[in-house]
């Protein structure tokens, strides 16, 4: 019974962060929130259900948990192959123009419910059933757990997910064949030959993974002759490198390039475009000193330059090319990383002086916070894709183009340094604002008085190169960057001095208000362009690290009509899909989870307390988790690590508190004691956890995942203590109120999840923390309550 408790339970979480890995391929973002959110729905009508049903399923358990776990398996490999069906695959950028949409997403959720439904319904009757040995049980969880986490680590670094996903469904026919009694041979068989088949089956007609037609890879493997050279898989995701004699990539080329273009191979990540494997050779003709971003070269001689995050090496290669004799590049994916030391190769007669290109495994903020070195030119990569992204990455944190990442790269420059960062131009104006936006309050935060002296922007018919530096534009650097404009037909936008009239010489824009926001965003008449402009332009803080996130909500009537229902979705995706999913969640979470348990009388004496206080507790624990999640990208550097170690150290942590609760048999008065040490904690971690990470930041990672460990170590094995302590003394009470309690609490958990990363893309990550504090209050308020009432009202 311990083995197979623990060989699902690891299954199931390895499950969920698979999971996320595939969604990251076949989608825009890892969607932890609702992977977290429909894990908790199937875990919380499994609560129902054995509430409702306990008996019979208790008196047939012995035949029904190898069911349950076969069951799981298959389920888990069904839903998957069922998404990638041509009459079910969702699509995101279909979703606000095809109603069918909606009804494929609902699919999707409730597909994937299925399996964590029979999961827990599996591991809840074996604690009913095995209550005497609940608290070895429970440890066998979540100990079980957090292993799985390891474990799905180690799968998708070897593996695409969609590969590991039949390997977690084998494991769950395994842990129901150890259930199997030795003398059913029948059946023993039988699941060994179904097991058997579908290995044969995954063998011979094996799961192929499709991205959505709009991602990248998609659209590059229509081009001609075009076909994947290269793949690896790594715990960053799947990256691919993709050849066609048709493809070739120039960035914001000027119309007065004569050159060829040479043909080149595209870089992918989880099926999006990092950027093309550069063939250039030094000299005139290379096309990349025709782009906007060829303006820090032409203003100054430039040894030493930082590019960060630099993905397939386009701007690493660029500095070479452009003369620097010593080019650092950060890259946090191993696979990239080791796409640029093996193929950004030049010949020794193109580069004379033996330039050096070193390439750092690290994530840019972690190599911020850890070099003591200091560059000419820092190079910070695009914000966005070209032609816009749809919003997409809404939810995505970005902690390099927040005011505090920029502000690091910008101390780390020499005297008279430079910083250079480039997006696509695009309309409405969004990306090129929020640049323009962080840069001045980023100056401001520095001191810098008057941020239009240290600035400098030009603008072709694609591209916006924006550059800052540590000290005030000088008229001779005016005057090159006006000459190089003027060579290459480009436009300057800001300069000290900058004549009006030069701004829309070559590539006229209809539209000049974008020059008015532009001027008042510098000249510090922020607040206006904050609450009046339609969207989102505000910098983005490590508080709220969203930069790709423009919606404003009181903005959204008059977009809606300016654009249109079908047009408004594609500006701000991302966003309106959480929305959706959060809808979505709610709506099956009452009807799965608590229109069920109607049928249950129980007594009314307290019951509005005892909802009150396990909806508290489902609401703070998965605040908690999500915003740990969110926050530790920055520290750990990717979401799916943050995600893997937050996940799985909670629920370790959480069960020992549960465990050594249930040992020393807690009562209500010391849960008031507990509930109060998780409210200081939380307000600590408020105060606490962003010096602590920005201490530690650079560190290297099995340093940080301690560190990381000790952070989540007192809350998580504190908040696993509540929950199971209120429904031991809720059954001992009152027991008709114990599905109720199990109920109130899934609900909510399942609800958080989607609400927290609302929340915390409103108001920020602290608003969350103490939204959590606050949560954990009312608990113990409500506790205080039931206290006062069982010693007025003994049973």
């Amino acid at each position: 019974m311990f083995l197979s408790l623990g060989l699902l339970s690891a299954s199931v979480i390895a499950a969920q962060i698979v999971l996320m890995q595939v969604l990251s391929y076949v989608q825009w973002h890892h969607f932890a929130y609702l992977v977290i959110s429909i894990a908790m729905l199937g875990f919380g009508a499994a609560g129902t259900c054995l509430a409702i049903f306990r008996k019979k399923l208790v008196k047939n358990h012995l035949a029904i948990l190898p069911f349950l776990a076969y069951l799981a398996g298959a389920t888990f490999y069904v839903a998957l192959r069922l998404s990638q069906t041509e009459l079910l695959a969702f699509d995101l950028y279909h979703l606000f123009v095809d109603d069918w949409q909606y009804a494929r997403l609902l699919f999707i959720i409730f597909s994937f419910f299925l399996p964590f439904f029979i999961s827990a319904l599996f591991i809840g009757l074996i604690f009913t059933v095995y209550v005497e040995d609940i608290n070895s049980l429970y440890f066998v969880n979540l100990v079980g757990s957090g292993l799985g986490g390891a474990f799905a680590l180690i799968m998708i670094s070897l593996l695409p997910p969609w590969k590991a996903f039949w390997i977690i469904s084998a494991l769950l026919g395994v842990s129901g064949l150890i259930l199997t009694n030795a003398h059913k041979k029948p059946e023993i068989y039988s699941i060994i030959l179904l097991l058997l088949l579908m290995v044969s089956f995954e063998t011979i007609q094996p799961l192929e993974i499709r991205p959505s037609q709009y991602k990248s890879l998609s659209k590059t493997l229509n081009l001609p002759e075009a076909r994947i050279v290269e793949q690896n898989q790594g715990i960053l995701g799947t990256t691919q490198i993709i050849e066609s004699p048709v493809l070739r990539n120039a960035p914001g080329l000027s119309y007065n390039y004569k050159g060829e273009i040479p043909a080149g191979k595209a870089v992918f990540s989880n099926a999006d475009f990092v950027g093309t494997i550069p063939r250039f050779s030094h000299g005139k003709n290379n096309p990349m000193q025709y782009t906007t971003m060829a303006l820090p070269y032409s203003l100054a001689d430039i040894d030493s330059v930082l590019v960060l995050n630099a993905g397939s090496g386009y701007f690493a290669s660029h500095a070479l090319v452009q003369g620097a004799r010593g080019v650092v590049a950060t890259e946090i994916n191993p696979h990239l990383a080791e796409i640029m030391i093996n193929h950004i190769k030049f010949p020794s007669e193109s580069l004379p002086g033996n330039p050096v290109l070193q390439v750092m495994k690290i994530g840019a903020r972690s190599f911020l916070e850890n070099t003591q070195n200091k560059f000419d030119l820092i190079i910070l990569p695009f914000p966005d894709a070209f032609g816009g992204s749809a919003g997409l990455y809404a939810m995505q944190e970005n902690y390099l183009m927040t005011i505090e990442g920029i502000k690091k790269a910008f101390n780390i420059l020499k005297p008279g340094g430079l910083m250079a960062v480039s997006c696509w131009m695009d309309y409405p104006p969004r990306v090129s604002l929020k640049v323009i936006s962080t840069i001045v309050e980023m100056l401001r935060s520095t001191g810098v008085k008057d941020p239009e002296n240290y600035m400098m922007a030009i603008r072709g018919w694609a591209t916006i190169t924006f550059m800052v530096g540590n000290r005030p534009v000088v008229s001779e650097s005016v005057s090159d960057a006006i000459q190089f404009c003027d060579s290459l037909s480009f436009d300057p936008l800001l300069m000290p001095g900058l004549q009006q009239g030069r701004r829309n010489d070559y590539n006229e824009l209809s539209d000049t208000s974008f020059f008015t926001l532009i001027d008042n965003l510098v000249a510090g008449k922020t607040d206006s362009i904050y609450t009046a402009y339609p969207f989102h332009v505000k910098p983005a803080t490590d508080d709220k690290p969203y930069f790709n996130q423009f919606i404003q909500w009181r903005a959204f009537p008059f977009l809606l009509e300016f654009f249109g229902k079908e047009q408004l979705p594609f500006l701000e995706l991302g966003y309106l899909v959480l929305i959706v999913t959060t809808i979505m969640v709610t709506l099956l979470s009452i009807i799965l989870i608590l229109l069920p348990l109607t049928i249950i009388k129980a007594k009314r004496r307290g019951r509005l307390q005892v909802l009150i206080y396990f909806a508290a507790l489902g609401m703070g624990f998965m605040f908690i988790e999500v915003i740990l999640i969110q926050r530790f990208v920055l520290f750990l550097g990717h979401p799916v690590i943050s995600a893997t170690f937050v996940i799985c150290t909670m629920l370790v942590l959480s069960g020992l508190g549960s465990f050594l609760a249930g040992k020393y048999m807690l009562k209500r008065i010391h849960l008031t004691y507990v509930l109060s040490g998780i409210v200081v904690v939380n307000l600590l971690l408020m105060v606490l956890l962003e010096p602590i990470i920005n201490a530690s930041i650079g560190q290297p990672l099995l340093i940080r995942l301690l560190i990381g460990f000790l952070i989540i170590l007192i809350p998580s094995f504190l908040m696993g203590i509540p929950f199971p302590v209120g429904l031991r003394l809720l059954s001992e009470n009152n027991n008709s109120q114990v599905p109720w309690a199990w109920g109130i609490n899934g609900c909510l958990s399942v609800v958080a999840a989607p609400l927290s990363m609302l929340i915390a893309v409103e108001s920020g990550y602290l608003f969350v923390m103490l939204t959590a504090a606050a949560a954990y209050t009312i608990a113990l308020l409500a506790n205080l309550y039931l206290l006062r009432s069982s010693r007025a009202h003994p049973e």
